[in-house]
């Protein structure tokens, strides 16, 4: 045969090769398959393939004289001659009669081997030199030729394919190896889910589940593993398989029969025939349970600060609407005389003080409003503090009023009893959370076809307290009624973030709340025909008793000299418009000038001023009043808000005198100033 001829059966063998290990799935002793077939289409002794890495070449593969792959671990013996002088010139070289060349006459791999021909040519993969691929003859006779040096470059074209398919391949192999290990040692739970179907678990997982090996898991539907009703939003991010951060689930096992609250993140995971998604298992144990109650305890904190804040700013401005209000009412009421009601008929007249009472009543409302609010948000638990329950289930509804429809028919049955022994502010959030739960189950009613009702009652029966809020809306499904108290389960729809979305806390903290005072909370529902939440509470032993203002009965026609100290003086201006026409008023609007006056003359008879808890120029003026005017100390007498925490209650109860709650009206005014006035001449009579 020809040496063309061999030449391109050595081509077609090659291709025929190069065909099958590239479409091959298999990848098993790809290179010791690509030398050995090298060795057969250069009829070479041996073929060596050297893989070279950060500049060190190490021997991937070898074939040698007929007896396949190198079996023996040994390193064989090539001319490194050669192989140094194809890294240097970066293309194939060919050394034929190495045994009468004088340059080899000293090399080992020539004299002892008794190499008379050898062939390199580099493989490179993506513009880098990644190996070389290495051929000799033994023989005497028989020196490689042109072209077997041309049939050697395109050996190494392909070997170059070859090798690069490899070493990404080894390079999977050892990433996927690391990534096992990684998850095998992870503490957090791991599953690779493929369609719906588990195909790989970690140990952690397998605990989880309560499996003897995480290759139980496999093969497993994941809508088996997790709660569905309690885990739809998990279900439905696998399915969509894109990545997602925290989702609340439940995983569900069998043996024993339980749920347990976990957050899943999935992510992912590239470079796979199918998709698959990497899910993260994490326990939602009592310590995030208990930062989630934390962060709602310091919503509450905020919102209690808040609310002193934005009910004195409130109280301010009403305060001197509705003590002039008053005023306006007791003029006109005066001056109705006969002479006058001629002037006017009795239906102008009607319209007129009509119009007075409705803004009176305006305010009153407002007030009521500002009470609840800083009711409800009070900084402190009051724990075992004695509360009947109308004052704030009567607060909460009024708060809760914006979140019902106009058309919602609201039957309040209200009745006496005992006490109770938990604080108005904790009840408050109790009875708020279920008024807005029924307010929300009430907006999902078609209001054409069907009346929109919620009841709230209470009523006693033996020792225990009974506070009921029913709703005639969708109801709740049972099986999400076995599990309604617990932490991170709701009723509400919407996707996190929405003002609809239910954290799943409100009625577990009700619960722990309700708990805590030694009462039980319950519900009872039907789908379609509404809900009804009972609370029950042991009846204190002792009434509860509220730090109000004092209100003694005294002369309220008596007159004294009076210093109103506000820094508004809209407010200070309508007090004096008030009192004048009775006392000789002093107004001041800074502390500055508080002081000046005090220090020039020190004979009021009563010194009325702001107090603000959260401090400011009244609480200052006190201090400075008590350090250096002892002496004006049992004049002061505090115009402030209601107080929001305990802290607040016990400075009011170490005033010398009663205080009057911002807005007040005009009797209770004089009520408080006569009966200083009056206590004073006492005094004066006593010394």
């Amino acid at each position: 045969m020809s040496d063309e001829s061999d030449q391109l059966d050595g081509v077609r063998i090659l291709y025929e090769f190069s065909r099958q290990v590239l479409s091959d799935g298999a990848q098993d002793n790809l290179l010791e398959r690509l030398v050995e077939a090298t060795r057969n289409i250069t009829d070479a002794d041996e073929v060596i393939l050297f893989e070279i890495e950060d500049g060190c070449q190490t021997i991937a593969a070898v074939a040698s004289d007929g007896h396949g792959p190198q079996a023996d671990e040994s390193e064989p013996a090539y001319s490194r001659t050669l192989v140094s002088k194809v890294i240097e010139k970066k293309s194939p070289v060919l050394l034929q009669d190495l045994g009468d060349d004088p340059r080899f006459e000293k090399a080992q791999s020539v004299q002892v081997l008794s190499i008379t021909s050898a062939m390199g040519a580099p493989l490179y993969h993506e513009g880098t030199l990644k190996g070389i691929i290495y051929a000799a003859r033994q023989r005497l006779a028989g020196n490689f030729t042109d072209e077997h040096r041309e049939l050697m470059t395109i050996v190494a074209s392909q070997a170059s394919l070859l090798l690069g398919q490899v070493t990404s391949a080894r390079a999977r192999r050892e990433s996927e190896a690391r990534y096992r290990s990684l998850v095998e040692m992870s503490p957090s739970t791991i599953l690779v889910v493929r369609g719906d179907e588990v195909v790989f678990a970690n140990q952690t997982a397998s605990k989880l589940w309560g499996m003897d090996t995480p290759e139980s898991l496999h093969g497993r539907r994941i809508g088996d593993l997790f709660d569905p009703w309690r885990s739809q939003t998990l279900l439905h991010r696998i399915g969509g398989k894109d990545p997602f951060e925290s989702v609340d689930a439940w995983v569900w096992r069998s043996e024993p029969e339980t749920a347990i609250p976990v957050e899943v993140g999935g992510r992912p995971i590239e470079g796979r025939d199918e998709p698959e998604l990497q899910l993260m298992v994490n326990k939602v144990g009592p310590k995030k349970t208990l930062l989630a109650q934390r962060v709602r305890a310091d919503q509450l904190i905020v919102m209690g600060t808040m609310a002193a804040t934005v009910g004195h700013e409130i109280n301010n401005p009403l305060s001197y609407v509705y003590a002039n209000l008053d005023f306006v009412v007791e003029e006109l009421e005066e001056w109705w005389t006969e002479e006058s009601k001629k002037q006017l008929d009795t239906e102008a007249r009607g319209e007129i003080m009509a119009g007075l009472y409705s803004a009176r009543a305006g305010t009153e409302r407002i007030r009521a409003i500002v009470d609840s609010i800083q009711s409800f948000t009070r900084l402190d638990g009051e724990e075992g503090t004695p509360t009947v329950v109308s004052e704030p289930l009567e607060s909460s509804l009024r708060i809760a009023r914006n979140k019902l429809d106009p058309e919602v028919e609201v039957q309040v049955d209200i009745r006496p009893t005992s006490p109770v022994p938990i604080s108005a502010s904790r009840l408050g959030q109790v009875f708020l959370n279920l008024l807005v739960n029924g307010a929300q189950a009430l907006a999902e009613v078609d209001g054409q076809n069907q009346d929109k009702r919620l009841e709230v009652r209470s009523h006693q029966v033996g020792e225990r307290v009974i506070v009921e809020i029913a709703d005639n809306g969708p109801g709740i499904d049972p099986e999400v009624r076995r599990h309604i108290f617990e932490p991170f389960v709701s009723t509400k729809t919407g996707e996190a973030g929405d003002d609809d979305a239910g954290t799943g806390l409100g009625l577990a903290i009700c619960r722990d709340i309700i708990d805590a005072s030694g009462g039980e909370i319950e519900v009872e529902s039907k789908v379609g025909d509404g809900s009804l939440f009972r609370v029950r509470l042991p009846a204190a032993e002792e009434m509860a008793t509220e730090s109000l203002e004092m209100i003694p009965e005294a002369d309220v026609n008596k007159s004294g000299r009076i210093l109103i100290v506000d820094p508004e003086p809209t407010l200070a201006r309508s007090l004096e418009r008030i009192l004048q026409n009775q006392h000789q008023i002093t107004v001041a609007n800074t502390m500055g000038d508080a002081v000046e006056l005090l220090g020039q003359d020190r004979d009021f008879d009563i010194i009325l001023c702001d107090l603000r808890f959260r401090g400011g120029m009244g609480r200052d003026l006190f201090r400075w009043v008590e350090e250096q005017a002892p002496g004006c100390w049992e004049k002061m007498l505090a115009m402030t808000g209601k107080p929001t925490s305990q802290k607040d209650e016990e400075y009011l109860q170490a005033l010398p005198n009663p205080w009057l709650t911002k807005p007040f009206d005009l009797d209770r005014l004089r009520a408080v100033i006569g009966g200083l006035l009056e206590s004073e001449d006492e005094d004066e009579e006593v010394g």
